[in-house]
């Protein structure tokens, strides 16, 4: 699933649909499971419900002034838990104001290691409570992966967990925009030091005629013939 979707395929084909795995998530739901079937799906459908609620009746301010969230790509690094290989995701989120006030309706699209999805519903709060669910749309068609933490609108970052239909779970390493990451690697080369330079200008002088110089004579430096 995308970016903040699919946080457990690994190189060697495991994906989030291999669920021999004990959901860290969710440990008082103590989940253990063998097979991909519809228990799993009813209460991954549970989860779903639970997060729409815990967000839906967080407080929040209704201050609008101080939240700009950013819309545009958002780049993620997930666990194989299976493995515990690391994979990278990518995510563009678009966060449209809600008509009530409640905060921003969030859409978008996303590719990771398990195939391209789009993000089919999801809410963010003012003060950034949020989740949003993935289907896959290729690769492992059928996957769905719930998102929910919290979003950093001044940071454009955001620190959360995943979990798929198939009741893999784990937490997002890394989740923040594209454009801020840019920004720190500029920040970054801007800040090293520079390394002075030296020039010199030819003059001409007594020794002009020496073949040693040819015709230019010698080379000097801030005055200084060198």
């Amino acid at each position: 699933a995308a970016v903040g979707a699919t946080a457990a395929a690994s190189a060697a084909g495991g994906n989030r649909y291999n669920n021999n795995y004990y959901n860290a998530a969710e440990p008082q739901r103590g989940y253990m499971n063998n097979n991909y079937n519809g228990n799993n799906q009813n209460d991954f459908d549970q989860c779903v419900q639970q997060a729409q609620r815990e967000v839906q009746n967080s407080f929040t301010p209704m201050n609008q002034t101080n939240c700009q969230p950013y819309s545009g790509q958002y780049t993620t690094v997930f666990v194989d838990p299976e493995s515990g290989k690391h994979h990278n995701a990518s995510l563009c989120i678009f966060f449209t104001p809600d008509p009530q006030r409640r905060g921003f309706r969030i859409s978008g699209q996303g590719s990771d290691i398990d195939g391209n999805t789009m993000i089919e519903d999801g809410f963010a709060k003012y003060d950034g409570t949020a989740w949003w669910i993935e289907r896959n749309i290729s690769g492992d068609i059928g996957l769905q992966v719930l998102s929910r933490g919290n979003f950093n609108f001044y940071q454009h970052t955001f620190e959360g967990t995943w979990l798929a239909n198939s009741m893999l779970s784990g937490p997002y390493l890394s989740f923040s925009a594209a454009a801020m990451q840019n920004q720190q690697s500029s920040s970054i080369q801007s800040n090293e030091p520079k390394l002075p330079v030296v020039t010199g200008v030819v003059v001409q002088d007594g020794y002009s005629n020496n073949t040693q110089y040819g015709n230019n004579g010698p080379v000097t430096v801030m005055g200084q013939a060198i």
